[in-house]
Parts: structure tokens; C-alpha cells; sequence
């Protein structure tokens, strides 16, 4: 008897997590929509003002996908958002680097020693503990 109830809340517990886990799936799928909306470029010059804040200005670099390197993003007007906020004088550089994620950016210093990931994809993972509890606590209250 007491391995069936095992057995049943293994089941169980197993069911939750894949219905998690469609459900993250599906996120990363409303990402992807969203990216080829008109909402999404300030979105995108969000995601690197805070990376450019977070490492605190100077001389910048900005890497993202293919698709939105070819977005309008006004750098000139991110730079001087940032300087405004760090205190120092920026410049962002777009890299020649094309990453292989959803949206967002990745800025590094000029040097390349310090790097912020503010990709969609990273964004997700560093809060995907977070995302499952609250996706559970929504679907399993």
C-alpha cells in the first residue's frame, strides 16, 4: 500500500512538472511573438540601458541577435541615459557578434572582462526557481 502511494505521488509530481514546464515553453513562445511587435524595441532599449547602468557606463559594447541588430535602437540616446544615471561618460558600440537568443542584449565593457546578460534566455534562467514556484502556485493552488 505504501509503495502505490509512492508510486501515485511520483506520478503526480511528474505530471506537475511537465505541466511547468509547457508552460515556461509557452513563454519563451509569447517572447518570440513579442520580438516581432511593435512593443518590443523599447523594451529592447530597456534591457541595455539596465545592463549599461549595472556596469556603470564608460565605453560599452552591445550584442544581440541578428534580427534585432537591423532595429532602430537609438545607442546615442541609451548612451546618455546611462551617463546621466553612472555619473561617467558613455559610449555604446554595436559588436559584430550575433548571439543566438530570443531578444535582449548582452553589453560588455570595451575590454571585455565584465559582462551583462540581459537576453531574454538568460533572464529566464537566472529566474526560472522563481518562475516554476509561481507558475505552480497558480496552477496547483
Amino acid at each position: 500500500m505504501a509503495n502505490g502511494k509512492i508510486e501515485a505521488n511520483w506520478v503526480i509530481l511528474s505530471k506537475k512538472e511537465t505541466w511547468i514546464d509547457n508552460v515556461l515553453n509557452e513563454a519563451k513562445n509569447e517572447l518570440k511573438i513579442l520580438t516581432q511587435s511593435k512593443k518590443y524595441l523599447p523594451i529592447l532599449e530597456k534591457l541595455i540601458t539596465e545592463a549599461g547602468i549595472i556596469l556603470g557606463g564608460k565605453e560599452l559594447e552591445v550584442s544581440m541577435n541578428k534580427q534585432d541588430s537591423t532595429l532602430p535602437v537609438k545607442l546615442d540616446n541609451i548612451a546618455k541615459e546611462i551617463s546621466e544615471k553612472t555619473g561617467f561618460k558613455t559610449k555604446l558600440r554595436l559588436s559584430k557578434e550575433k548571439l543566438k537568443v530570443i531578444g535582449g542584449a548582452i553589453v560588455r565593457t570595451a575590454n571585455g572582462k565584465v559582462i551583462m546578460d540581459n537576453t531574454f534566455d538568460d533572464i529566464l534562467v537566472r529566474r526560472e526557481k522563481d518562475l516554476r514556484f509561481e507558475i505552480a502556485k497558480i496552477l496547483f493552488k
